[in-house]
């Protein structure tokens, strides 16, 4: 009798612990969860058109002779290259923007460009043509008296030189 009584109060308290509403069921929690928090559902790219978007950028900005989209065109292909091919195709497209932004005499975004390749050339391990490039990012910089762009040059600078093995000269 006893094992029967522990049997049944077993049983209510398993019972009473199940959710009793449709809206208490796990994916459904899941969701609330994942929707009340500060993430949010990532989205897939679809990297073909983004391909195809920045051509079509770049053909509409040559065409209306936009020179500053046709530049940052450019500057997104490149970057789509750098997640999705090799870096010599991203580095092409970086020296064609800046050739645009030399052309229009644009200082500060020839000098950002500058800075993303030497980023590039790191990647590459052609340390030399980094530092060629920051140098020109750094001169211009001073030309137009940026602060925080000979900051990052002068950061991009020491990081150059600790890759290719020059410490203490990086310090």
């Amino acid at each position: 009798m006893k094992r029967l009584l522990l049997f049944i109060v077993l049983a209510c308290v398993s019972w009473s612990s199940f959710p009793h509403t449709p809206s208490q069921n796990q994916e459904d929690t899941l969701k609330n969860s994942y929707l009340n928090s500060e993430k949010s559902i990532p989205k897939n790219k679809d990297t073909l058109s983004e391909f195809i978007n920045f051509k079509k950028s770049i053909a509409i900005s040559t065409r209306n002779k936009d020179y500053k989209t046709l530049a940052k065109s450019f500057i997104g292909l490149a970057k789509w290259h750098e997640d999705h091919t090799i870096l010599d195709s991203s580095i092409v497209y970086l020296q064609k923007a800046i050739s645009v932004y030399k052309k229009q005499n644009m200082p500060k975004e020839l000098a950002d460009t500058y800075l993303l390749l030497a980023t590039n050339y790191s990647g590459t391990a052609e340390y030399d043509e980094g530092s060629k490039v920051v140098f020109n990012a750094l001169a211009l910089y001073e030309e137009i008296d940026n602060q925080r762009g000979i900051a990052q040059c002068y950061t991009k600078i020491s990081d150059l030189l600790y890759y290719s093995d020059s410490y203490t000269e990086g310090a």
